[in-house]
């Protein structure tokens, strides 16, 4: 029984340090670098509820105060087209931008309504804006 305790405790030691090794998704705008802190669906978020058959995608992106213009003009520009997700397929422009605060960083919130069956299982797709090149992410 001890041998049994060992090595499951041996195998969540290795768990978390294999976790803590992964390196985080980063990439640069014209004018700011965003780290990407998680990739999440579900039926609401940010006040909206998906359509019939499709599901909201969050991309949730770590930022600072001093580049919220930055934000505002790379993701959801006044006079230009929204950054967009897209699977190979087609391109699903953001629905809306929101900036919040975690406590110690403030991040801006993307938001996506995309087909009901990127919320199963793992899904690869990419990321693309005007004013940066698209960033290959997975939820």
């Amino acid at each position: 029984m001890k041998k049994f305790i060992s090595i499951v405790c041996a195998l969540l030691v290795f768990t978390v340090v294999l976790c803590s090794c992964a390196q985080a998704v980063t990439f640069q705008t014209s004018g700011a670098g965003y780290e990407v802190v998680s990739v999440e669906t579900g039926e609401q978020a940010l006040g909206k509820t998906a359509g019939s058959g499709n599901t909201l995608l969050t991309i949730i992106l770590k930022t600072s105060d001093q580049y919220l213009d930055d934000a505002q003009g790379s993701f959801m520009p006044v006079d230009g087209e929204p950054c967009y997700v897209t699977d190979g397929g087609q391109q699903y422009p953001c629905a809306a931008l929101a900036f919040e605060s975690n406590g110690t960083d403030v991040q801006a919130v993307l938001l996506f309504e995309v087909p009901a069956a990127w919320a199963s299982g793992t899904k690869e797709f990419s990321l693309g804006g005007g004013t940066f090149s698209p960033v290959a992410l997975q939820k």
